[in-house]
């Protein structure tokens, strides 16, 4: 049973192919802001129906008050 707790090494911070150290990086930093894209082109097209909205909306207002 020894033979396999001297096998496991503590953990060291992994390093690139020059043997530096990488610096640390957060999940985060690590991946693509996708999700952030997504939000900001839902949010875009959720102002742009509200403004379509409030484009309508005016036009009926206009037409009411004109009959």
């Amino acid at each position: 049973m020894e033979s396999t707790s001297s096998l496991q090494t503590p953990s060291l911070p992994q390093r690139s192919r020059h043997g530096r150290p990488r610096p640390e990086t957060t999940d985060d930093e690590s991946k693509p802001p996708i999700e952030a894209l997504n939000q900001s082109a839902a949010l875009k097209k959720l102002l742009a129906r509200l403004e379509t909205l409030h484009s309508l909306r005016l036009q009926v207002a206009s037409v009411n008050v004109g009959d």
